[in-house]
């Protein structure tokens, strides 16, 4: 993706300096070790800067030349999907009605976040201006949830394969299974 981004620009590879920071993407950006990171939840990152007084860019890659992707999907194994048939029904079903109520009130799905792990390192602030974030994204297709384009995975994979990322192209019907969102 990097290279794409950086041709969009009229640059390459050679052109930069590729540091590895790890996880400490926050604080290598403010310690000016680098200039710019990969990998960054935007949703996350970014509100933790700007609350630390912080000015930060956000860099989409489908605005640099990537092909649109889906970044959050469920993945089971074809042997799952198979033989327990009912246990993916049975997640997927969960997922989609915590997605729902999510969707119909993020704020409250911050608050059942809280309440499931009292003992686990959340920032709130964080996450409450996160969830606001990115609830319009979850809307942007006007598409119900688990709808997947076959053009996107088609667009993607023929940008793999002419990346060198991937052999050949994927042929879209084989590389998600949709049945059990009822799309």
């Amino acid at each position: 993706m990097l290279a794409t981004m950086l041709e969009a620009d009229g640059l390459s590879r050679d052109d930069v300096e590729l540091v590895d920071v790890g996880f400490a993407l926050s604080q290598a950006l403010l310690a000016g070790t680098v200039d710019a990171v990969v990998g960054a939840y935007w949703t996350h990152e970014l509100i933790v800067m700007e609350n630390e007084g912080h000015d930060a860019n956000v860099i989409l890659p489908d605005e640099w030349g990537v092909p649109t992707y889906y970044e959050l999907v469920l993945v089971a194994s074809e042997k799952t999907i198979r033989d327990r048939p009912e246990l993916v029904e049975k997640f997927v079903k969960a997922f989609s009605k915590g997605y729902e109520r999510a969707l119909s009130d993020p704020q409250g799905s911050i608050d059942t976040l809280l309440r499931m792990n009292p003992d686990a390192e959340i920032d709130e602030a964080v996450d409450r201006a996160g969830v606001e974030l990115i609830v319009p994204l979850w809307q942007a297709e006007n598409q119900p949830f688990g709808s997947l384009v076959p053009e996107r995975w088609t667009s993607f994979s023929d940008w793999m394969k002419s990346r060198d990322l991937i052999d050949q192209s994927v042929d879209p019907s084989s590389a998600y299974e949709t049945s059990f969102t009822g799309q």
